[in-house]
This record gives structure tokens, sequence and C-alpha cells, in this order.
């Protein structure tokens, strides 16, 4: 789910204008602006062996396929022959920052390759989750010569685990420092130090919008040099890849959601937000196993809203046993989320309340017990005070309880029964 923040675009003008205006005021405003912030979702610093790193390998067939040259090939290696840096800062050995390049093998050279060999062969990460999050933007830290735009590296992505791949194209987000002659995202080019190393180069690149919400986002890197002995060093090398992007808002903030089981043998269902985004409705699931949920009721949700609101649903007819209970959150494109799982374990009891109505003052009460047993009856008012009270003897069976109402005002009362093992409570209204 894609969530886009609007940006606030003034004429010069109205900016002095409000700022004369408004003040510090404006200046809260304006800095609202900016604190939507980035979270790393991923980094390599490429610290350990090219396996360690999740990284793989795939040797390409266009456009010239791979080969050897008396036992020598171009691959990609990681270690400490080429020295991660800093930006802007020129190549190194042996200065304990490992990094990913391409090397000649054999000679132990760091980022060096033979001219003399066709090479096509692509590095690429793992899967990256970036599900929750957008404005993806991928960042490393690389140096890179080759020849014109036949010896190079570039970027590559996949939005599918790596069954697909795209080449990006034109300039990076950022650069720094600028990167060499004729550099871009997909000619990664450096600068080039008088010592004739590269310059380490800080590269950012906003990545499309099919790279948001996905959970196989992969990013990768291809070498291809021709044979023709034309070239330049350093190949390419590269350090601390990184994907950062911003934490989508979570549709919904739920504070809490409990389901129980309560006196009039109904589940009570509550849940309370404290922010609502593009909130459609919530649908409350039902299950004997915690794993099978059907829907049970469905509710309206507030749409937008940041203030705290409660909701509240009865399960009238709930299972015997153990059930459970989850909230379901959809938004209005459909996506949707789940809280945590409720149980409710209701226990039959021994005997129970099955019907209660007024007659000629005399309030009569249906109970129907499973076995012999005392039951002992209380009414309250709804200030609390106790009313009546009486102990019965109750065969096997049903029996019926008359209490006396023609001393008692009209209105809401609560019978409750219990046996010393169970209660069970019922709301009665005397008219």
């Amino acid at each position: 789910m894609t969530t886009k923040h609007p940006i606030l675009l003034l004429p010069p003008r109205l900016f002095v204008r409000l700022n004369k205006l408004l003040g510090t005021c404006f200046v809260v405003l304006f800095s609202l602006q900016t604190t939507i912030a980035q979270t790393t979702i991923y980094t390599q610093p490429f610290s350990g062996t090219l396996a360690a790193s999740g990284w793989t390998v795939n040797n390409l067939a266009a456009p010239w396929g791979n080969a050897t040259f008396f036992g020598l090939a171009n691959l990609w290696q990681t270690g400490d022959t080429e020295s991660g840096m800093t930006a802007n800062v020129c190549g190194g050995a042996g200065l304990g920052d490992p990094s990913l390049f391409m090397e000649c093998t054999g000679l132990a050279s760091g980022a060096a390759y033979l001219s003399d060999i066709n090479t096509n062969r692509r590095v690429g990460s793992p899967n990256i989750s970036t599900v929750g999050y957008t404005n993806v933007v991928v960042e490393f830290d690389f140096i890179g010569n080759g020849e014109g735009t036949t010896d190079k590296a570039y970027l590559v992505y996949s939005i599918n685990g790596g069954t697909g791949w795209v080449v990006p194209t034109g300039a990076p987000t950022s650069t720094s420092p600028a990167m060499g002659g004729g550099g871009s995202i997909n000619n990664l080019k450096s600068q080039i130090c008088g010592s004739g190393q590269g310059r380490w180069t800080h590269i950012t690149w906003n990545m499309p919008v099919t790279c948001e919400g996905i959970t196989n986002l992969r990013v990768g890197f291809v070498w291809q040099s021709n044979n023709n002995s034309l070239g330049s060093d350093p190949s390419f090398a590269v350090d601390d890849v990184t994907i950062n992007a911003v934490l989508t808002p979570a549709p919904i903030e739920l504070l809490s959601f409990t389901a129980k089981y309560n006196s009039e043998k109904e589940v009570d269902i509550n849940w309370v937000t404290a922010t609502e985004l593009n909130n459609d409705f919530f649908t409350i699931e039902r299950s004997t196993d915690a794993i099978n949920f059907s829907d049970l009721i469905y509710f309206q949700g507030a749409g937008n809203s940041s203030q705290v609101l409660e909701y509240f649903s009865i399960d009238r007819n709930p299972f015997s046993g153990i059930s459970y209970y989850r909230l379901k959150q959809t938004d209005y494109n459909g996506d949707y989320s789940y809280s945590k799982i409720e149980m409710v374990n209701i226990v039959q009891s021994d005997f129970e309340i099955i019907n209660s109505y007024c007659n000629n003052d005399q309030l009569e009460i249906s109970i129907s017990s499973n076995e012999k047993t005392t039951l002992n009856f209380e009414l309250f008012n709804l200030e609390g005070e106790k009313v009546f009270y009486i102990n019965e003897y109750i065969e096997s069976g049903q029996k019926k309880i008359s209490i006396p109402t023609n001393s008692l005002a009209k209105g809401m009362y609560i019978v409750k029964a219990s046996d010393g093992k169970q209660l069970l409570a019922k709301k009665i209204i005397i008219q």
C-alpha cells in the first residue's frame, strides 16, 4: 500500500509574505514537511566471504558470455585487497574494510581486470522485504572505470526474487563526489585519482514504486567487458550497499482488542483505536481451532481519525468450549491486517436461567439443572443493593422460582444464582 505525502510548494513572494505574517508558525509548518524519516531495512558491508553475504553470482550469455585466458578469469570477489573507503577518498588496500569487486583471478590485485577476456557476470543480493515501506532508495559506495560503454559495471534490480532483472537508466538521484566522465546509473564510472586509483563515490538512487511493499526485492551489479585488450583499471568495487525506505503509517493504531464471555452467555468484543488511516471497515472473525476463521460481524471504520475511538460488538450465539476471535481491518484499497487472537473458554454450567418474566406482582424465574443442588438466589438493583434473597433446593430438570415484586420499584434489576461453584447473572426488567 503506497501512501503519498503532500509537499508544500510556495512561490517565493508568497513564502516571504507568509513568513512575515506567521513568523515561527510558518517555520513549524515547514519543518513538518521534512520529518518523513527513512529507515534502513537492509545493509551489506561485505565484511566476510561472498557466500556469507548471501549474494550470488550468475554468468550471463549476452553480450559476450564468459571466457578464460590461460586459466585466468574475471570474477566477483570480496576481501581487503580492495578496501572500502568513504566518499571522495582514493582507493587503497589492506585498510581493514573489505569490499566486493571484480578481479582477475590469481592476481590478488583488487579491482583490476584482464581486458583480454569476455566477461559478463551478475552478482545479486538475497530477497529484501519492503512490505510496509514506501520511497525505497538504494545507496552504495563505489569505484569504477573500464572502457567507454563496453567495459563497465551497472546497477540492476529485481522485483520477483531474481526471475527477471531490470537495468535502470539515467543519472543517479545523487552522487558525492561527481561521477567520472560518461558515468551514469548503468555505467558506474568514478573519478580517477592522480595515483591511478579510483575515487570512492557515494551513490543514491530512488527506486520505482514497483519496489515498494514486496517481499522479494533484489539489487545487484553486472560487470561486462570484451576481449579487445583495451581498458583501464579500476574495474569496479562496491561497499556498504544499503536499502532505505519510509515506513508506511499503519492503517490503524490498535490500542486494544478483547473478547470476554459475559453473564448473559454472550461474548463481549471490544477494541480501541488511537488513529485510523483510510480505514474502510472491520471484520470480527471467529474460529474453533485458531486456524480456520469465518466472518462473524462487519463494522464500519472511521475512515481517517486521529482521535481515540472505542468499538463494541456482541457475539450472541458463541460456540461452547474454547473458541478464538480476531479483528480484521480492511483499507479502502482492499489491503488488510489482523489483530492478535483472543481465546474465550465457555464452560457449560450445571444449571442455567432459561426464562424470566413478571406475572401479577411476581417475578417468575425458570431454572434448568443437570443435577440436584441448592441454589442461592439474590436480586440487586442498579445501585448494587440486595433487595431479595432466597435459597432453593433444585431437583434435576426444571423448576420455577417466584420472587414478589409488589414492594419493588419498576426498572432494571440483576438476578444472581449460585451453587457455590458457579455463578450466573441475568438482567431483568420489572414493570
